[in-house]
């Protein structure tokens, strides 16, 4: 049984993050999960691949597209300004709708605001990344990949 609570989830966004380097070298990562007691934040993972390698993120994209999950989510590439190369982010897709549809500055903030308003989704999104960290090795294994 997958443990929902500010502790079980650093091990959950921990071990994702070991499934994200375990496809390809990763030189920075980052994830947030929220540590307030009364609820967590929805999730959010940053990471930059080193090299740069489009065939491992084409790949990549593959896995989470094919991924049969519960909960939607989004990823993307965020080009870095002054340095080389991209960051790339996972998060659940009503964040990214939450800070769009209400401006928010960033999405800390929307992502505590789904956490306030649907902590069953966000604790459901928590409970499938195991599930979607075995996912993306198997797909992207050398032998099947």
């Amino acid at each position: 049984m997958i443990r929902v609570t500010p502790v079980g989830v650093v091990s959950i966004a921990d071990e994702f993050m070991d499934d994200l380097r375990a496809i390809g070298p990763v030189e920075w990562f980052r994830h947030s999960v929220g540590l307030d007691l009364r609820h967590l934040d929805a999730p959010l993972f940053v990471w930059r691949f080193v090299p740069e390698a489009p065939e491992l993120v084409g790949r990549l994209g593959t896995a989470l597209r094919s991924f049969a999950r519960t909960v939607a989510w989004d990823w993307g590439r965020h080009e870095r300004r002054i340095l080389d190369g991209a960051n790339w982010w996972l998060t659940l897709r009503e964040v990214r709708q939450i800070q769009d549809q209400r401006r928010l500055a960033t999405d800390s903030e929307a992502r505590a605001a789904l956490a306030a308003e649907q902590p069953g989704y966000v604790r459901e999104a928590w409970m499938e990344l195991p599930a979607f960290g075995s996912h993306i090795r198997t797909v992207m294994s050398p032998t099947t990949g």
